[in-house]
């Protein structure tokens, strides 16, 4: 491993973003070490959190890969001064919407809305949410919240945003997304023990 890509690694996701668009055309070997090193940090969460909302693992690395062939396509679009994960996240939620749409009228269609969360009632939504957890549980217990419930649950266990990022992504104050991520969890586990989930 070179000095250089050393380096890359201290970048942050938007900075690498940006110096792969800056050194496309001019220096390949940064180019690619940059994407790689996205690629790495990115990729498993980006399908991780396709695969929930989809329950196709196939599907959701397809998706995953148009994602990043789109984000190379309209890196002209990416604001410099906001983070690169949420806008990865959003291309591919807005793929996920575009496949949904293709399915709407196939057997297979799964809601791009309907999640799942929780494995038992007794456990808190931090332990429940894991690489491991039952997708048809998830999409019961998502399909039976409301429609804000369920995006604030995904952003926060699924998608693993933090809260001053889900904070940025909605328009809202950290503070404010703290205490809805509290009552999502509370009406999560009511929910739960409601419908023996």
């Amino acid at each position: 491993m070179s000095d250089t890509t050393n380096g890359l690694y201290a970048k942050k996701d938007a900075e690498l973003f940006m110096l792969a668009c800056d050194m496309k055309a001019t220096d390949r070997f940064v180019y690619d070490d940059c994407m790689g090193i996205l690629y790495e940090r990115l990729n498993h969460g980006l399908i991780r959190s396709l695969n929930y909302r989809i329950g196709n693992y196939a599907l959701a690395e397809d998706l995953a890969s148009e994602t990043w062939l789109r984000s190379i396509k309209n890196a002209h679009q990416f604001d410099r001064t906001q983070q690169f994960r949420p806008w990865l996240y959003r291309i591919g939620h807005n793929l996920l919407i575009d496949e949904s749409r293709k399915k709407s009228n196939s057997e297979e269609y799964i809601p791009a809305d309907s999640l799942d969360l929780m494995k038992s009632p007794i456990c808190t939504v931090e332990e429940t949410v894991d690489k491991n957890a039952d997708a048809a549980r998830v999409h019961k217990l998502l399909e039976g919240l409301d429609s804000s419930t369920s995006k604030l649950l995904t952003l926060a266990y699924i998608s693993e945003y933090s809260q001053a990022e889900i904070a940025d992504m909605v328009g809202s104050h950290e503070d404010a997304i703290k205490l809805r991520l509290f009552r999502a969890r509370k009406k999560a586990l009511g929910y739960m023990e409601l419908n023996s989930i």
